[in-house]
């Protein structure tokens, strides 16, 4: 019984029931300078950014771009959830639109690439399966 202990500990820590790994992750980080002109780099934090436009970023900075966890809200009420690398969507992510519709799935270079699916605001799906370079794979 002593063994199952910590496999226990670690397989809930793993799967986020001690806690969202978002959350744990971004209090481990220092929070990003308020003025990132004054204060040098955005470097290795967690922070808010709010663009002229209305777009607001809030997440994982490194090396003065997103890295990591975080949200991009649009003005346009457009929304993504989910990885950066270097400023791009990479891994996995949602992205929603105003009306309801969202893709789930996976990005590379700011762009849908690898398996995902588009679902419509009523919940039908419009394309599941492969996506490259932002456009769904059609099998034909």
């Amino acid at each position: 019984m002593k063994r199952i202990a910590p496999f226990v500990f670690i397989a809930f820590t793993a799967i986020g029931l001690l806690g969202t790994p978002s959350t744990a992750f971004s209090q481990a980080l220092p929070p990003c300078p308020e003025d990132p002109m004054a204060a040098g780099l955005r470097d290795n934090c967690f922070g808010t950014e709010t663009y002229p436009n209305g777009d607001k970023y809030v997440g994982k900075w490194r090396d003065g771009r997103y890295n990591g966890q975080g949200t991009y809200t649009f003005a346009n009420g457009d929304k993504y959830v989910g990885e950066y690398k270097d400023g791009k969507r990479v891994g996995q992510g949602t992205y929603t639109f105003p009306d309801g519709a969202k893709y789930v799935g996976e990005w590379r270079d700011d762009l849908k690439n690898g398996v995902g699916t588009l679902v419509s605001p009523n919940g039908t799906v419009i394309h599941g399966g492969l996506w490259l370079n932002g456009e769904p794979v059609v099998k034909r």
